[in-house]
């Protein structure tokens, strides 16, 4: 169905959005109410990452250079689909976005951050085993990818409003049509500049669409 809705011209973000996010919550609403089993639950994440893997197949490459943007989720946070959906989300719209996967420890991201020198890190932040951890453990990542001048994009419901107060970030974004319009607006202010990895937001702001 999701790859019916792409070829038949519908936007990715615009997928994510308005079909997979809705169906979750009314998902999530059910398994609440006793209606649906954890087995019904997994089997529809499954069912959703496979139709996810498709769209990532059937995307066609370019000889174009694109840049670079990793991400995935912090360590306890377990749920694929919406790293899955900013990779292809961030694509569509010109970058060649790698998901590195989920429950990975900060300083692993350190890491890659050194390793691949990317020129955007987003974080999808569902859930959080510890909010004292996070808030010990990220600012440090935000600092070094602050040193490399790469923009850090954050998003996910764990990431509530009195939490974001405690943090930098460069963006903060509630639906992938955000992270979108940011991605794109980054891209295209600093492409084909020698100033592509160098951004000047040292503070944080949140996008509002």
């Amino acid at each position: 169905m999701l790859l019916e809705l792409y070829l038949g011209g519908q936007g990715l973000a615009s997928i994510c959005d308005d079909v997979i996010r809705p169906t979750f919550e009314e998902i999530g609403h059910r398994w609440e109410c006793g209606d649906v089993a954890v087995y019904q639950e997994r089997g529809a994440c499954e069912i959703t990452h496979r139709a996810l893997g498709e769209l990532r197949l059937a995307w066609s490459t370019s000889d174009r250079p694109a840049p670079l943007a990793i991400g995935g989720t912090p360590s306890g946070d377990e749920y694929r689909l919406p790293t899955a959906m900013c990779e292809l989300v961030l694509l569509e719209v010109g970058w060649n976005a790698i998901s590195l996967g989920t429950n990975l420890p900060f300083e692993t991201w350190h890491a890659a951050l050194e390793a691949r020198r990317p020129k955007l890190l987003w974080l999808s932040v569902s859930h959080l085993g510890s909010r004292e951890s996070f808030l010990a453990e990220y600012p440090p990542l935000f600092e070094h990818a602050q040193r490399l001048g790469i923009p850090v994009a954050l998003g996910g419901q764990a990431l509530d409003e009195p939490l974001r107060r405690q943090i930098r970030f460069t963006t903060y974004c509630e639906t992938m049509r955000q992270l979108e319009a940011f991605a794109a607006s980054w891209k295209a202010s600093h492409e084909g500049s020698a100033s592509t990895n160098s951004p000047d937001r040292g503070d944080e702001h949140r996008l509002a669409l």
